[in-house]
């Protein structure tokens, strides 16, 4: 940017580290596909899925970012429901959600909510300069 009215705009393409994925299937199955580092939202159609599922394919996909079970007793992925929730939650809310997905399930410390209220306060002082 320079004096006002005068920008310039350049694009420059992001590449992601990792693709995204969703994978499906049987524990046993998953669990013979080779490691990857992408981003992966693994869905088990097992009926009796051992406890410790998660924490076993996430040996083979340490990036896992979500984890849900189908089988007879849920019927479907309550985590459909979890995602229509989303719409009702504050920037707050979400931020946690987001950040314990991140960090095995660890709450934000009292110092990360305070920043995301500061960041939040001043983008919402300056919207027109935060687009």
């Amino acid at each position: 940017m320079q004096e006002k009215g005068n920008v310039q705009v350049r694009l420059i393409p992001l590449y992601p580290l990792h693709d995204v994925r969703l994978i499906e299937g049987k524990l046993d199955e998953i669990m013979q596909m080779p490691y990857s580092e992408d981003y992966v939202w693994i869905t088990i159609h097992d009926e009796l899925p051992p406890p410790d599922a998660k924490v076993t394919l996430s040996v083979n996909f340490p990036n896992m970012m979500k984890f849900s079970v189908v089988n007879s007793r849920t019927k479907f992925d309550l985590d459909v429901s979890a995602a229509e929730a989303m719409e009702n939650k504050t920037v707050a809310e979400l931020f946690s959600d987001f950040y314990r997905l991140q960090n095995n399930d660890q709450p934000p410390g009292e110092m990360h909510m305070q920043v995301l209220e500061k960041v939040i306060r001043e983008l919402e002082e300056k919207p027109d300069e935060a687009r």
